[in-house]
């Protein structure tokens, strides 16, 4: 991927690392989950003036938190990935940004202003977070992901009461799942209804274009390139497997049952994509002839030869981020929409695409 990248404040809401059971919470008060549909990673419990929040890392390790009712929503919070923007721009409480981690990584034009301006800080990107800018701006809450630090980063902030929750939608292997993390968002800002609405809508366009498929057109897909020699392929089971699959399209590693990347030496991928109809995702690549100067070996492909790659690049903002892995997120009909087109033209035959472009001959 690109990109892009719990603990929590004991005057707002007590933090436990622990599961949900072992929580001081009596059981007759405690009312089911949430009811998620498709997200694995977090899951939300009510109880009476409580929240209580689960979320899980890639190694299945739970981290829990009780978040008090009355210290909702948040106004003053940290983010330190840029596709949390887009869920917050979706619910329209973008101006509870206080802060962000890498300016050089947020492109969008309400946080690049309000950095111009001085009325956003920024405390650093990953292992060069400042915890004295975090301490001076005295968060109410931080959205990170584990990922982005040392553990030690976020146990002395944990030791300093410096709340952090983990954002995992990343890890995700399903384009919905990824999206139905908009909901906590909406808890977090008190824009529940707007954000269950929001997803019932765009689920709905989801399931409406999936069933436009046919299955005895199936093109085989290859994605990715190399990177310093490796060829990294989505596992079996990973996001954009998913979305392979859902648009009607034969994964080339879809027997594999893992979500994680897979590594490949390009004498393998040969063996299992040199016969694949259409290539995707070739990183920041704009035509077959830049393609072609990365590696001439790529010629090897059939994908290659008859001019079906198609690259996820076409929608930048001014700073030249690539909108699929922000906005793409709370749009996974739109990404759905493209793929389906790129498979089988004649399918949504009037479709523009909008993340994805067909790479050009020069």
């Amino acid at each position: 991927m690109n990109n892009q990248s719990p603990y929590i404040l004991l005057l707002c809401f007590l933090f436990c690392q622990c599961t949900l059971k072992d929580l001081p919470v009596s059981k007759d008060k405690v009312q089911k989950p949430n009811t998620l549909e498709y997200a694995k990673l977090f899951d939300i419990t009510k109880n009476n003036n409580e929240l209580i929040l689960n979320v899980k890392d890639a190694s299945n390790n739970t981290y829990s938190y009780t978040i008090s009712k009355n210290n909702l929503p948040f106004n003053n919070v940290i983010i330190a990935s840029s596709t949390h923007l887009a869920f917050m721009d979706k619910l329209g409480v973008l101006d509870k940004v206080t802060a962000i981690s890498g300016e050089k990584y947020m492109h969008h034009p309400y946080i690049i202003k309000h950095l111009e301006k001085g009325e956003i800080s920024d405390i650093g990107f990953e292992h060069d977070m400042s915890i004295e800018k975090i301490m001076d701006l005295k968060p109410e809450l931080i959205l990170a992901y584990k990922t982005a630090n040392q553990p030690m980063f976020w146990e002395r902030l944990k030791k300093l009461n410096i709340p952090v929750i983990f954002i995992h939608d990343y890890l995700e292997s399903h384009p919905l799942a990824k999206l139905e993390w908009l909901k906590l968002f909406g808890i977090l800002f008190n824009k529940e209804d707007e954000a269950n609405r929001y997803f019932k809508d765009k689920k709905e366009i989801y399931d409406s274009l999936k069933g436009l498929i046919k299955n005895n057109n199936q093109p085989l897909v290859m994605t990715n390139m190399l990177w310093n020699d490796t060829w990294y392929l989505p596992g079996g089971n990973s996001y954009m497997a998913q979305l392979i699959k859902d648009a009607g399209g034969q994964y080339i590693l879809a027997e594999n049952k893992d979500i994680r990347s897979q590594p490949f030496s390009f004498e393998k991928i040969v063996t299992i994509a040199k016969d694949a109809d259409i290539w995707l995702h070739v990183n920041r690549i704009n035509s077959m002839t830049e393609l072609n100067s990365m590696n001439k070996r790529y010629s090897f492909f059939k994908a290659f030869k008859t001019g079906q790659v198609y690259n996820n690049n076409a929608l930048k903002n001014d700073k030249g981020g690539i909108l699929f892995w922000e906005t793409g997120t709370i749009e996974p009909d739109e990404i759905l929409a493209d793929i389906i087109h790129i498979f089988n033209p004649q399918t949504l035959a009037d479709r523009k695409l909008r993340y994805y472009k067909k790479l050009s001959d020069k």
